[in-house]
């Protein structure tokens, strides 16, 4: 059972939000103060916290950045009546996973609450007003307290209850957020992810829902990034969903970012192989240029790492996967240059590689001289010293992830960007085997020479890596194998 914790001082949303919950079989406690809401967050680190904005004594953003000064992985969905953009980029910046603006659908929340525990649809598809859906409205008294109105709980539990069972006649389309920090997002419901795009259109105010693009049609925005946005979208002449990223109207002017963004493209289209997103189509609209790639339905790895460490076996297998995506890459003469969590998504098939917008050719010295580009945590020392990188930095950049896979945090880390550049360039992490028991053997050295500074010294092809991991992984079957076999003799006799 999922444990949440609701922060929210209007005592009557806070009853709401726990009834509902309470009958969604989530275990749940509430507080109604920022400072008595952070112990009881620390005291039990539930899955998520529920976390209003406005709160006495202690705001919201700064029981954020308590949670996440201290480490704690739970997620965290911000409520607030701040709708100003500057707001919700300050509550992701501290930390929070979601932010929703009030006033909501209790629909619409919960159908946030499922996606980030992973139990149902992406939030981006849950509608706003069918018949009876309650709405929060906050009001405020002549005192200076604040209210919300719900309707009766017997409705609102029974609507609940009807979930995604209504008519398509019935659903009204619903400006939501956007859901924070992946280019994709996980449809899990009876109908499919194209049949539930069609149901439910994206339309906030400047948002591209409705338009078509070539042949395709928009529908709801995935995520944004520094390059542009990714939308889900049909195309209409194969009546599939696909997932359609965009460049910036500000940026399609710049011809240096221009050629960036097509390098994405010629990059990933030079590649066919499982485990590495495929690209369908390339293209430009009305002086737009986008890109095509398969829609993909599943969570990226740095929102699975927020739970905590994956297993051995998880970890082996999703590196071995990686390893043979970067492998096919590097034989294409393809280099990556910004491996992380965030650019992999888990789905289930296995692991797949996403986002080459900093990929460049291996025969492109200007591209792998001179440029720093990345993102910091995972980048190489010759890619932080804007030397000369090659297929070797993809190597270290593998490790980051390998190392963070099994362990559950960062092989680098540090308070400000000075630090953390600092641990890349000077210090060597702690082995594997120092926060987790029962490692394989011969995988904290592999991780360390991943990780080592001098490229001369780090693996030298992926394919030597994924290699290595495959004999790694057999010895560890084998030795689990052992194991059984020998408790299950000792307890026959």
């Amino acid at each position: 059972m999922n444990s949440i914790i609701v922060i929210e001082d209007d005592p009557n949303l806070l009853r709401g939000l726990a009834d509902t919950l309470r009958h969604e079989s989530y275990d749940v406690l509430t507080s109604a103060n920022g400072e008595e809401g952070f112990r009881l967050v620390s005291e039990k680190q539930p899955d998520l916290v529920i976390l209003d904005l406005l709160l006495p004594g202690v705001d919201g953003f700064d029981v954020c950045r308590r949670v996440r000064h201290h480490g704690l992985n739970t997620r965290i969905l911000m409520l607030s009546a701040q709708c100003d953009e500057h707001s919700r980029v300050q509550g992701f910046e501290v930390g929070a996973d979601d932010y929703v603006t009030k006033p909501f659908s209790l629909r619409e929340l919960m159908g946030r609450v499922r996606a980030l525990l992973r139990r149902d649809t992406c939030p981006d598809v849950f509608p706003r007003s069918a018949p009876g859906v309650l709405t929060v409205r906050r009001t405020r008294n002549s005192d200076g307290s604040r209210e919300s109105s719900l309707n009766e709980f017997g409705e609102q539990i029974a609507l609940l209850k009807m979930g995604l069972e209504l008519e398509s006649g019935e659903r009204e389309e619903l400006p939501c957020q956007p859901y924070s920090g992946s280019n994709h997002c996980q449809f899990e419901s009876p109908t499919s992810s194209h049949e539930q795009a069609r149901g439910f259109r994206d339309e906030r105010p400047g948002s591209l829902a409705g338009r078509r693009v070539g042949p395709y049609e928009l529908f709801s925005l995935l995520g944004t990034g520094g390059m542009g946005e990714v939308y889900l979208a049909t195309d209409t002449r194969l009546n599939r969903s696909v997932a359609i990223k965009l460049l910036s109207a500000h940026l399609s002017q710049d011809p240096e970012l221009r050629q960036r963004f097509r390098r994405e493209a010629q990059a990933v289209s030079s590649l066919n192989h499982p485990h590495i997103c495929t690209l369908y189509d390339i293209g430009q609209h009305d002086d737009v240029d986008y890109i095509v790639m398969e829609f993909l339905e599943g969570q990226t790895l740095a929102d699975r790492l927020r739970r905590g460490p994956l297993t051995i076996e998880q970890a082996l297998q999703s590196g071995i996967q990686l390893a043979d995506a970067l492998s096919a890459a590097h034989h294409q003469g393809v280099i990556h240059g910004d491996i992380k969590p965030a650019n992999m998504m888990l789905v289930k098939t296995g692991c797949k590689l996403l986002d080459f917008g900093l990929a460049v050719s291996a025969k492109d010295e200007r591209a792998i001289k001179g440029t720093i580009a990345g993102t910091i945590p995972y980048m190489s020392p010759e890619q932080l010293e804007g030397t000369n990188v090659d297929s070797r930095s993809d190597i270290f950049a593998f490790g980051t992830v390998l190392y963070e896979m099994l362990v559950g945090r960062r092989a680098f880390d540090g308070n400000n960007k000075a630090q953390l550049v600092s641990a890349i360039l000077k210090s060597t992490p702690l082995p594997v085997s120092v926060s987790r028991q029962s490692i394989p053997d011969g995988l904290d050295h592999l991780i360390q020479r991943c990780l080592a500074r001098a490229p001369q010294e780090r693996w030298q092809s992926a394919y030597d890596l994924k290699r290595e991991l495959q004999r790694i992984a057999r010895k560890h079957v084998e030795a689990s194998e052992d194991n059984a076999a020998a408790h299950c003799t000792s307890n026959c006799r």
